[in-house]
């Protein structure tokens, strides 16, 4: 026969005469024992290492796989309640539960499990991964969803807005049998009609501002840490709770759950669970109110939102009936300004305060409007500076290459009175020098016919030919100096 190994985890709250089970959880179905011992232990050393234990069965890490794991250990919890924490495995045979050949074939045609075999490993899966599962066979399965569809039209879940809660009174359903339904009146309670709450046999007066505090945080759980405000009254231990869940079905009706718990320390040395408690509330219905009394309220909330007073009421007559329905009709117009009274200050103070919330975003608004008017403001006079340094630096550049013109023309013209003053120059100075040529060849000549003519000058004087020049050498070639002819004076 085949059977599967089942790996559990159980938390018990062990009281005088007997346990609680607080916690339960399946950590694996394992086909050999050696793996479910083993993911046995290591759970046991993981919670070992949390809590300290003054009592257990025997060290984890000692224990052989030869038998089925089992460990279990005594600690006490931060209220002082003691908890015995149990880690075992346990076996479960696999079995085929049709006692006829035609149900054993529809078995096996079915996979060759049933739901007692399947439900471990089911129990054991995650969230998650079970409604993926659900999900692939939901549209291929008509049966299966008309099936899910019956057994889940019942079920309540958790809501996922827990401050929803707060915007209805609630009322006990069903009525217990023996007392007064209790309510639970948060809405009137958040229009300040009633600013304090009592919930269950444990929550009294509770200020709506606790419990908004405690929704902040996600959940509506109250705690007596010091044993002042509930639990038992004789002895006043500390611990006692009480929780209020808002939960939904999945036709979107809605109820509110409390659980309370009263912890108790008159007949033990440890706080115990003296008494628990839970209760379910559903949506209180309005109060319905007779027509005389809501014609009387209406037309007193009309003449306290006109200003106008309100009619005075009729003279009582001698029945002593009338003057009582006189004195009711009354109070019961002094209600209703007083109701009508609370309206008109909300209003006045709604609207101051939309008053001022608009006039903070108009400043806002204004404020940001100035701050981008400045910025365009900003960028235009840069642009504007920017085409005024480009237009400068354009008409800078075109003055430049008009004087760079002008200067090119004179240059010009400078160049071309050069050349022709240099031409001038250079036919001049041809000339002078065929000028000399001439005269130094006639002195020359003459020079000659004197030497001839045996006309010697003295010596030491210099030789001075008539209408010619005197010479300071012999040399009949005029002197250079930097290329060009150098005549004696």
């Amino acid at each position: 026969m085949e059977q599967v190994f089942v790996v559990q985890y159980d938390k018990l709250e062990v009281g005088r005469n007997e346990c609680y089970a607080t916690d339960a959880e399946v950590l694996g179905v394992f086909l050999q024992r050696s793996n479910a011992n083993r993911r046995a232990r290591e759970k046991a050393v993981e919670i070992r290492g949390r809590f300290d234990y003054f009592a257990e069965s025997e060290d984890p890490l000692t224990s052989t796989d030869e038998n089925d794991f089992s460990w279990d250990g005594t600690r006490p919890d931060d209220v002082g309640r003691t908890i015995e924490d149990r880690v075992y495995v346990s076996r479960h045979a696999i079995e085929d539960p049709s006692p006829t050949k035609k149900r054993a074939r529809t078995a096996t045609d079915a996979g060759d499990m049933t739901f007692e075999a399947a439900e471990p490993f089911l129990a054991a899966m995650k969230q998650g991964e079970l409604v993926a599962a659900i999900g692939k066979a939901w549209d291929a399965s008509p049966a299966l969803r008309d099936a899910l569809d019956a057994a889940t039209a019942d079920t309540w879940s958790r809501a996922p807005d827990q401050r929803k809660m707060l915007a209805y009174n609630w009322e006990e359903d069903p009525k217990p049998e023996c007392g007064e339904r209790s309510t639970v009146r948060f809405k009137d309670a958040m229009d300040g009609m009633c600013p304090q709450v009592n919930i269950g046999n444990l929550w009294r007066g509770m200020s709506m501002a606790g419990v908004n505090d405690l929704l902040d945080g996600g959940d509506l759980v109250w705690e007596d840490e010091d044993g002042e405000e509930g639990g038992c009254d004789e002895c006043g231990a500390p611990g006692s709770t009480c929780t209020v869940i808002l939960e939904a079905n999945r036709k979107g009706t809605l109820r509110l759950v409390a659980e309370t718990q009263i912890m108790c320390y008159c007949n033990s040395d440890s706080a115990e669970v003296a008494c628990t408690d839970r209760a379910t509330f559903r949506i209180a219905a309005p109060k319905r109110k007779k027509k005389g009394s809501l014609r009387s309220g209406a037309a007193a909330l009309v003449h306290a939102t006109s200003g106008a007073p309100p009619p005075a009421p009729r003279r009582p007559a001698t029945s002593r009936h009338k003057a009582f329905r006189a004195l009711a009709d009354c109070e019961n117009r002094l209600l209703w300004l007083r109701t009508a009274e609370r309206e008109l200050d909300k209003a006045c103070a709604d609207r101051a305060l939309a008053a001022a919330q608009l006039s903070e975003q108009a400043e806002a608004q204004s404020r940001e409007a100035d701050v981008k008017l400045e910025k365009a403001l900003n960028l235009a006079r840069e642009l504007r500076e920017a085409v005024a340094e480009a237009g400068r630096r354009t008409a800078e550049h075109e003055m430049r290459r008009k004087r760079a013109l002008e200067s090119l023309e004179r240059l010009n013209a400078d160049l071309k009175r050069a050349n022709l003053d240099l031409a001038a120059s250079e036919d001049a100075r041809d000339e002078l020098i065929a000028r000399a040529d001439r005269r130094n060849a006639r002195l020359r000549a003459e020079r000659e016919a004197e030497r001839v003519d045996g006309d010697v000058a003295p010596a030491g004087a210099p030789e001075t030919p008539s209408g010619g020049l005197p010479w300071s050498d012999d040399d009949p070639t005029p002197r250079s100096a930097g290329g060009r002819r150098v005549f004696a004076t």
